[in-house]
C-alpha cells in the first residue's frame, strides 16, 4: 500500500476498512475453495478435523488475518522493511488465531457445564446456529482481531531495546494511559466487527427474504467484521502528512513550499515580495506587499494562516471567507486554523492565490 495513492480527504479512514473487508472475503473464498474443491481429496489422505473444531478454526484464521492486515498495512505505509512487516504481521496473526482457538475451548466448556447432561451436548453442538449461543463466539473472535492487532503495536518498543533496528528510527516508548486507550480501542473495533457478523451471518440464513443461505451470509458478515475491524482499530493518522502552500496564479504557478515536518517543532513561513529572507517570494504587482502573510505548523500537527498586511487578504473554503487583513488597532494579527484544499486570495481583487494542501511526508 502506498501512502502517495491515499489522498488526505475523509475517504483515507475507509482505506484499512476496505482493506480488511477484501482480506477477509479472500479467506471465506480460500476456505470454501479448500472444501469444495479438495474435500474427497484430503479425506483420502486422512487430513480432516473433527466437526467441533471447524467454526473455531475459521474464525481465528479470520481474526487472525484482520490482525495481520491491520498490522501489514501500517507497517507498509510507514515505509518499514519488508522483514518486519512479515514479523510483526505473523506474530498478530498467531496472537489472535490462539486467543480465538482458546477463548472457543473455554466457551464449549463452559457451555458443557452450564447445560449439564441434559442440555450440555446440545448448546455445544456446532450444528446449533442460533445467534443466542453462537454471539458470544462470534464476539470472541471480534475481539481476538483486535487483541492480534494491539499486541503488534504495543510491543513494537521492545525491538529498539533489544537492539533491533528496522530503520525508521526509535520508536516513542508508549504511556501507560495510551497503552490503555489503544487497547480500549483495538478490543471495541474488534468486539463490533465481530457482533456486527454474527449477527449477518445469523439474519443471511435465518430469514428466507435475505436469501436464507448460510454461505452467502457467512460471506456479507466476513466482509462487514473486516470493513468494521479496518475502519476502527486503526485510522491513518495526521502524522504521516505534512502542510504545503501552492501557488495557484500564473506569476510562479505550482510553485510550493513545506510549512513543517511533524517532528521538528514549530515552524513558520512567511510569504511577500521582499526579495530577501522569505520563504516564497511573489511579485508586487500582484499586490503582495513586501512581508504580506505567514503559515504556521505549532509542531503537533495543526496549522494556521495569518494575515501581516492591510491590503486585503482573505481565505476561502467551502461556505466559509475569512478576512485575514491586518487590523492595526488589534494587538496580534488576525489567523484561523487552515484545512485541506483553503485558499487565501490576496489584492482588491484576488490578483494572487495560493492553497493549502496536506501532502504525503517521505518516510522511506
Amino acid at each position: 500500500m502506498d501512502l502517495q495513492r491515499i489522498p488526505y480527504t475523509w475517504t483515507r479512514h475507509f482505506v484499512p476498512g476496505l482493506v480488511g473487508a477484501a482480506v477477509a472475503l479472500w479467506v471465506w473464498l480460500g476456505v470454501q475453495a479448500l472444501v469444495v474443491a479438495f474435500a474427497v481429496e484430503l479425506h483420502l489422505l486422512g487430513i480432516y478435523w473433527r466437526h467441533e473444531a471447524e467454526g473455531p478454526l475459521f474464525l481465528g484464521v479470520v481474526a487472525g488475518a484482520l490482525a495481520a492486515t491491520s498490522i501489514y498495512l501500517e507497517w507498509s505505509i510507514r515505509g518499514r522493511s519488508l522483514f518486519w512487516r512479515g514479523f510483526y504481521a505473523s506474530g498478530a496473526f498467531l496472537s489472535g488465531f490462539l486467543f480465538v482457538i482458546l477463548a472457543s475451548v473455554l466457551y464449549t466448556l463452559a457451555l458443557r457445564g452450564y447445560g449439564g447432561e441434559e442440555w450440555g451436548d446440545t448448546l455445544a453442538d456446532p450444528s446449533l446456529t442460533s445467534l443466542r449461543y453462537r454471539a458470544v463466539l462470534w464476539a470472541l473472535a471480534g475481539v481476538g482481531s483486535g487483541v492480534g492487532a494491539w499486541m503488534a503495536r504495543s510491543t513494537r518498543f521492545f525491538q529498539e531495546k533489544l537492539g533491533f533496528s528496522d530503520g525508521t528510527g526509535p520508536p516513542k516508548v508508549p504511556a501507560w494511559s495510551s497503552l490503555l486507550s489503544d487497547g480500549y480501542h483495538h478490543l471495541a473495533a474488534g468486539l463490533a466487527g465481530g457482533l456486527f457478523a454474527g449477527a449477518i451471518a445469523f439474519a443471511g440464513f435465518g430469514y428466507t427474504a435475505l436469501g436464507g443461505d448460510l454461505y452467502v451470509g457467512t460471506a456479507v458478515a466476513m466482509m462487514v467484521w473486516g470493513l468494521v475491524h479496518g475502519c476502527f482499530c486503526w485510522a491513518i493518522p495526521d502524522d504521516l502528512y505534512v502542510g504545503w502552500i501552492r501557488v495557484l496564479t500564473p506569476e510562479r504557478f505550482g510553485r510550493r513550499i513545506p510549512v513543517g515536518q511533524p517532528d521538528a517543532g514549530p515552524a513558520e513561513r512567511f510569504i511577500g515580495h521582499y526579495p530577501r529572507g522569505l520563504d516564497l517570494y511573489l511579485p508586487a504587482e500582484r499586490g503582495v506587499t513586501e512581508l504580506h502573510a505567514s503559515f504556521v505548523h505549532d509542531g503537533a500537527g495543526k496549522y494556521t494562516a495569518r494575515g501581516l498586511a492591510r491590503v486585503p487578504t482573505t481565505l476561502h473554503r467551502f461556505l466559509e471567507t475569512i478576512d485575514l487583513s491586518y487590523d492595526a488597532v488589534r494587538p496580534a494579527p488576525l489567523e484561523t486554523e487552515l484545512a485541506m484544499e483553503d485558499r487565501v486570495r490576496i489584492g482588491p481583487n484576488g490578483e494572487t492565490e495560493v492553497e493549502f494542501l496536506m501532502l504525503p511526508r517521505e518516510e522511506r
